[in-house]
This record gives C-alpha cells, structure tokens and sequence, in this order.
C-alpha cells in the first residue's frame, strides 16, 4: 500500500494528564525562574492559554475536567517542590563560599603556596596535559575545614596514578566558586554547583594515594575501561572511542571537536537511545531465551515480562558506566517505562513514556529545563515519534531509506532553531552529514563498541579486536567530518532567535499539535516559525552609547554599542586554550546576546595576549569591518599569534589600519579619537605604544589607555592629547609603573576601572596606585570584585552599573 507522510495530525487530539502535568511544571518553572522578565511574561501568558484552550477540548470531548484539574495542579505542586528541593541540595555549597574566599586570601595574601589537601577519589577525567579530579569528603585539617560537596581539582602535566575509591593526599591551592557571569556566556559556576562542586584548585605536587576503599567502584570500572582504551586505540580516536562507550571527552581533539560541531555530527557523540537501545533490546532478547530454556522460570512466568523486568539490571548498569549524562537518563527513563509497561502487561506509548521522562528527570534537576541539552534531547525524540505511525508503514530498502532521509531532513529542521540559539551556528552541510554519519555509528561503530566491552570480560583478545575495529570505523567518520568541515560556507555563524522567539516557537508547535484540520495546524505552525525573526531586545534606549567592560580575567575586552546601533571592540583578550577561547565564550557571547552580528571596528591596543588572544575568534564570527592597530611592524613579523590576526583579517576582508598619528572620526554624535601614538625607537616598551583611544559624546569623554606606562602617559600629557574625562580604564591594569601622577591629574575622571582577575599574580591593582585614583574624588570600579560593568550615556545623563 502506497504510504503518504501526512504532518497534519497530530500525536494527539486533546492533550493528556501527562502531558498537562509537564505543562503546568514548566509554566511553573518558568514563571519561578525570575529571569528576563518582559520575556517571561510573553511566554507564561502563551503556556497558560495553551492549558485553558487544553480544557476547553477536554469538555468538548467529554473528558474529565476533574482529572485535567488534578494533572495540572500535580505539575505545580512537582515543580515547587522540585525547585525547593534543589535549593535545599545547593544552600551548604553557597554556604561555605565565604569562608572559601577568606582561605584563598590568605594564601594569596601571605604568600603561602598550598594546604595539604586529602579525601576520597569520586572521579576521574584525562586530558592531553592535565587530569582532573572530582573529591569528595574533602578536608584540610590545618584549618579544620571540610567540603560540603566533590572539589574539582586539576593536576597539570603530572602523572597522577589515583582512580576513583582512593584516599588521596596532595598539596593544593583551593578556590572558591566565583560567578564571573557575562551576559551570554555560559554560566560555569551555576553549572559546578548543580554538579555538587563547592570548591576548585590545582594542585601543586604529584598526587600520593594514601590507601583504597570500596566505594565508587562503578567509577573507578569506567577509570580502567578509559585505560584500556587509551592503551590500545591511537589518540585521533581516542577520544571519539571513549566518548561513545563511556561518556568521557577529556581526549577528544579540539580539531576534531570542531570538525563535529562545524558539520552538525557532534550530537553522536552523547550517548542516548542508540546505546541503551542495544544494550536493552540484546539483553530482553538473551534473557527471554535463557528463561524459556529453565522450566522452572518458564511454567509459572511469563517469559516476556520476566524478561523486561530483568533486562532494567543490565540498562541501568550501563547508564551507570556511561556517566549518567543528561541523554542517558532520558533515554534510560524513557526505556524503563518502556520496559516496565511490557513487565506489567500495560498498552506501551512513546508520547506516555516522552513525557514521563520529562517530568521524572525536571522533578529531579527542575534547571534543565534551560539547559540545550535537555531541549534538544527531548525535542529530537519528540519529532521522531511524531513521525513514527508513518514510518512502521515503509517496507523494503528504498522505503527506509526515503525514510531515514525524511526523519534527517525533519529532524535537522526542527533542532535548527535551538542549535542557532544555544550555540549560534548553523550547520549548512548537517543534512548530508548525517546521512551518512548516523547509519554508520548506528550500525557499525556503537555495535562493534558495546560488544568490546561484553568481549573484554568474556575475552579479551576477542574484546579488543572489536575495539580496534571500532577505531578504525571512527576513523572513517573523522575522515568524513573533517572533509564537510573544511567545505565552502560550512563555518556559520549567527546570534540566533531571541529567547521570547524560540520560546514562542516552541509552545506554537503544541499549539499546532492540538489543531485538528491541515488548514489551522499549518497556520498555527507558520505563526510559530515566524515568531523566530522576534528581534532581540537592545541593550540601550536609542540615542546612548553603552560601554561593557567584560570581566575576562586578568585581561581587558570592552564592548560598545554606537547611539546609532554600531558595535565595536576595544581590545579583546583572555586566555585562549585548545578547550577555551576569551573570543569564543565570553566576547562574541556577549555580541551574540545582543543580536550582534557585524562589528564596525575592532581596536587592539598592543600586541599582548591579555589584549589581543580573542580577536582572531571575533574575526571569523562576526563580519568585522575593520582592524585598528598600533604601529608594530617587528612584532607583525616576530610574534605568531599577532601575525595570525592580521592574516585571518586580510583573508577575511577586513580593512587594516595601522596608526602612526592621531585621528578623529565622526560617527553621529559619537566622536572617537586616535590619540597621537609614541612613536621612535623599536626598542621601546611595548605598553608605552599602545594605541590610545578617546570616545565622547556630548559632555561626557571614556579614556580606553591600553597598557601604557610612565613614558606614554608622560608623552600624552607633554602633547596636551589629554582633556578631563568621565571614565577612563587604569592604564596597565593598576601597575605600579602606570598612573602617575601628572597623568591623574590631567584626567580628573568621575569613574576609574580596573580591569583585573581575581587575586592575579601580579597583585594588580597595586595600593599604592589605587589610593592615588581615591585621592582624586573618582569612583573605583574593579572587574575581580563587580564583574562585568556596563555603562551608559546620551551626552548629558550617566548610566552606571547596578
């Protein structure tokens, strides 16, 4: 019989007590999030009429109100609770925060390098040069202090040989959680307390196991199945091999990394259904065999369902061996309800199971709702069964693999909306990257992978003979990947749909779920998909300039927005590592908040990492229509990361401009001034020819000074290039060989900030500078102590941060 797809039904007519449970949990998590207020309002208004249009079906299809009443009122009730719940968890890590920061001052204060540190191994993950450690009952008896949760310690380029179970002791240097929160970027230190972390460090010397115990022995299993493959698998693969089969990406390659993400493939990496599916549906199959092989479990049981029940051991044990990360437990939930449904003879639903999961795992970590990883998650299996009765329909080759190219392209259609707001990119070459990348893990890599392990306790040659055969199917796909990475057009970047936008799409697709004739379901979806274009709300009345001075360390990025809606960049540095980058994370998240996605100007005032180790990131996210630079011709040829900057902007189209005098540009009522650089002698220090910059409008002047020291300050001041200022950046940081006092004087400033990381070892600011700004009237500003600060201006009226 001919199959036709058709979209216009829907799951379901009427929406059921599960699904208005979740519902009402999420309208009640979103209205108790406190965030983005205008934004929330919108979508709580939008939830709440889905839920009365809900009732109203109900009644017209003689449902009961009553039972509708009770579902939704159990959804509030699970979401309240979940959400005190969680505070609960999380109040004795806030709590010892305090006293954290007073350990970290004394150490930084006096000098003192570590305390010895001790505790028990919870878990462990290798990275090429480092490993990290997860502690828990730890403790540090000099000052009597004991954690309240794991400590996340990092021991770099030392061989550490504990696994998790050991008592361990190691001299550390302990942190507390510090939230240097930019708007945008991802919020790590939310992210390590719902992790149960209270503390990080580092540690200071090799790492001495004191004795083993028997706990977290399923983590110290995972520990030695990451040896054996580390042991026999080559490193481009490593990583790829132990991400798949036992949730691990310390070894992944950052290039491969890249070459995931650039092609839409990375999401193959989680393990999700396809795992536990295997694992599950070989076991109830095993299993089923083995009882009606034993009489004795066969005449009184029904095999079957004696079958399903046994086979949650070994799901369960697996999810346990891949880390329980967010797509396991989905997955692991959804097929438990699948499982026991079959143990209990009941009638087995996707959506049932779908939404049940949902509920169980947000009454569990009621923040994932916000998280990427539990929209995409639940997104992607909900439009694979929307288009489930259509699919069991396709027989033979050619309709499943028509099938599988419509569930690609579907599935790819759907996500795209949350990929380009979650991570601001668009993967143009996904589709085709899938189509070959999904089959292949699915029926080669992940089954040749979870029969290595089996093989390994069974027989190990045999064991590792699969995993080498996994390797070298990984390393079609690495190949395949890092072809589509490198093809025209495939590094996309954008800002993505504003959060009133998606989360408007989002509850339109369960609106058009409910509509019952193709007419109204397609109207309603195209409402949604136009609700995406929704502009992102701007970050100043029109007519102001707004001046962010990022919080990137001990470093200086300052972002601001023209009166006539143009963005520009005054320095852009940071610490850039093969897994973090200042451009990526922080500054172009930032851009990306905003709705940003051209810069009319990039400024770096010297060729320093803290000043510049971001922009090249910025180069290839954004269209940037030009690059200020000072005059550094020797460090242009010399230092590789300043020269790599310049050639991604040639390359990219950016005009270059290198100063050698000072120039004032028009920009509406914006002016912005190139104060006369310090010019001469090659040898001179860098920091004293910094490229100065000067913005103003109407009464009000913001100094941007770079790193320039006692000559460049002294040379400003000799020309008259100074005039009084509103706001200026303390040159080098608050250096003891900057701010003199001819130059504060000169400035007379209302505002002075400091961009410094906290407790840096360079103990900037120093005291003595910062009693010198204190002498002037001005009022201190430092990025270590306030984070981000944002200022605003019209010429007349003064913004300052909140």
């Amino acid at each position: 019989m001919k199959q036709t797809l058709n979209l216009s039904r829907p799951p379901w007519t009427a929406p059921s007590g599960t699904t208005l449970c979740l519902v009402a949990m999420v309208l009640t998590l979103l209205a108790r999030s406190g965030e983005n207020g205008f934004e929330r309002f919108i979508l709580c208004g939008s939830l709440l009429a889905l839920i009365l249009w809900s009732l109203w079906l109900k009644g017209r299809e003689d449902s009961s109100l009553a039972r509708s009443l009770s579902s939704l009122l159990l959804g509030v009730v699970l979401a309240v609770a979940a959400t005190l719940w969680q505070q609960s968890r999380l109040e004795p890590l806030h709590a010892q925060q305090p006293g954290l920061h007073e350990i970290a001052d004394s150490l930084y204060l006096t000098k003192k390098k570590s305390y010895l540190f001790k505790g028990v191994v919870y878990e462990r993950e290798d990275r090429f040069g480092s490993t990290r450690l997860w502690v828990a009952q730890g403790r540090i008896d000099e000052i009597k202090w004991q954690a309240a949760g794991l400590v996340q310690i990092v021991a770099y380029k030392k061989r550490v040989a504990a696994l998790p179970g050991d008592r361990i002791a190691l001299q550390v240097k302990l942190f507390p959680i510090r939230s240097g929160y930019v708007p945008g970027s991802f919020d790590y230190a939310r992210f390590l307390f719902e992790k149960g972390v209270v503390a990080t460090g580092y540690a200071k010397d090799p790492v001495q196991v004191v004795s083993t115990t028997d706990r977290f022995f399923w983590n110290r299993y995972r520990q030695h199945l990451s040896d054996w493959i580390t042991q026999y698998v080559p490193p481009q693969t490593q990583g790829l091999v132990e991400a798949l089969l036992v949730g691990k990406r310390g070894r992944l390659l950052a290039t491969t990394q890249e070459s995931l993400t650039v092609s839409g493939t990375f999401h193959l990496l989680a393990i999700s259904g396809l795992h536990l599916g295997l694992v599950a549906g070989w076991s109830f199959f095993i299993l089923r065999l083995l009882i009606t092989l034993i009489p004795a479990l066969s005449l009184p049981h029904d095999s079957k369902r004696l079958a399903a029940l046994l086979a949650l051991i070994p799901l369960f044990m697996y999810g346990s061996l891949a880390g329980w990360s967010l797509s396991t437990q989905r997955a692991a939930v959804m097929l438990s309800l699948y499982l026991l449904s079959v143990a209990w003879g009941r009638n087995r639903s996707g959506w049932r199971s779908l939404t049940l999961a949902a509920i169980l795992l947000l009454v569990w970590r009621p923040n994932d709702l916000f998280s990427a990883g539990f929209q995409l998650s639940f997104l992607a299996v909900a439009a694979l069964l929307y288009l489930s009765p259509w699919l069991a329909g396709l027989h033979g080759w050619r309709g499943r693999g028509i099938g599988l190219l419509v569930v690609t392209l579907f599935m790819q259609l759907v996500m795209v909306p949350l990929v380009m707001y979650h991570f601001h990119r668009l993967t143009p070459y996904g589709l085709l990257g899938n189509l070959l990348a999904v089959p292949w893990v699915t029926l080669i890599s992940a089954p040749l992978g979870v029969l290595s392990l089996i093989g390994r306790e069974v027989h190990p040659e045999t064991g590792l003979w699969l995993l080498n055969g996994m390797s070298w199917s990984l390393d079609w796909l690495h190949v395949w990947v890092e072809w589509l990475a490198q093809q025209p057009g495939a590094w996309q970047r954008t800002a993505g749909p504003s959060l009133l936008g998606l989360g408007l799409f989002l509850v339109g697709l369960l609106w058009a779920a409910l509509v019952k004739n193709r007419v109204g379901s397609v109207a309603v979806t195209l409402l949604a998909i136009g609700a995406l274009w929704l502009p992102k709300p701007a970050p100043a009345p029109a007519g102001w300039l707004h001046l962010a001075i990022l919080d990137v360390g001990q470093a200086q990025s300052v972002v601001l927005r023209s009166p006539q809606g143009e963005w520009s960049v005054v320095d852009a540095g940071g610490t850039v590592t093969p897994r973090f980058n200042i451009g990526e994370a922080t500054i172009s998240a930032y851009l990306w908040h905003y709705g940003v996605d051209t810069i009319q100007r990039i400024s770096i005032s010297h060729p320093q990492r803290d000043h510049m180790a971001g922009a090249q990131q910025l180069i290839r996210n954004f269209k940037v229509k030009n690059l200020w630079l000072g005059f550094f011709p020797n460090q242009e040829q010399d230092r590789h990361s300043y020269r790599l900057l310049i050639e991604e902007a040639e390359k990219s189209g950016v005009a270059v401009r290198r100063f050698t005098q000072g120039e004032q540009h028009q920009e509406g009522p914006l002016t912005v001034a190139v104060l006369p650089p310090l010019l001469g002698d090659e040898s001179l220090n860098l920091n004293d020819r910094s490229l100065v910059l000067l913005y103003q409008i109407g009464a009000h002047r913001f100094l941007f000074p770079g790193d320039i020291e006692s000559a460049g300050e002294a040379w400003l001041v000799d020309s008259n290039s100074l005039p009084e200022v509103t706001l200026t950046l303390a040159p080098h940081h608050g250096s003891n060989s900057s701010s003199t006092p001819a130059f504060i004087q000169a400035l007379s400033p209302e505002q002075v900030v400091f961009s410094v990381g906290i407790r840096n070892q360079h103990h900037f600011p120093r005291t003595q500078v910062v009693k010198r700004w204190q002498q002037t009237g001005a009022t201190l500003w430092r990025t270590d102590r306030h984070g981000t600060l944002v200022f605003q201006s019209n010429g007349q009226q003064l913004k300052l941060p909140r």
